[in-house]
């Protein structure tokens, strides 16, 4: 069984490392009274994010990805994009949107060769 090409967006890793960085820092105060160990819960959801949140993108479709879930997009269900400055949204099919996390609109293009879409913005 062979898998589906995918190509994946995700946030710069130096997050992770600020992350592990937040969390040295925490701990000397975390060890040394218990009510500071919640302290240390930021930057390990910090990393956690950083570690799993963005999108994947194949043939089939986009998948966004969370700290804690999921949401898979088919193609067929997004009508288009739109950005800003710094991201990306999928407009769908119901009228509603979803911010592609990590995408930025530089990107936009290899999104869509990647799914195998077409960069025209017609679709008569």
């Amino acid at each position: 069984m062979s898998r589906k090409p995918k190509i994946r967006f995700r946030h710069n890793m130096a997050i992770v490392g600020a992350g592990v960085i937040g969390f040295a820092s925490a701990a000397p105060f975390a060890l040394a009274r218990w009510y500071f160990s919640p302290l240390l819960l930021v930057p390990i959801l910090v990393v956690l994010w950083a570690w799993r949140s963005g999108v994947d993108v194949d043939t089939d479709g986009v998948t966004v990805r969370a700290l804690v879930k999921s949401k898979r997009l088919a193609w067929d269900d997004i009508v288009g994009f739109t950005t800003d400055r710094t991201s990306v949204t999928a407009q769908l099919r119901d009228h509603t949107s979803v911010r592609l996390t990590a995408v930025t609109p530089a990107d936009l293009p290899r999104l869509l060769r990647a799914g195998g879409q077409s960069l025209d913005a017609t679709d008569d």
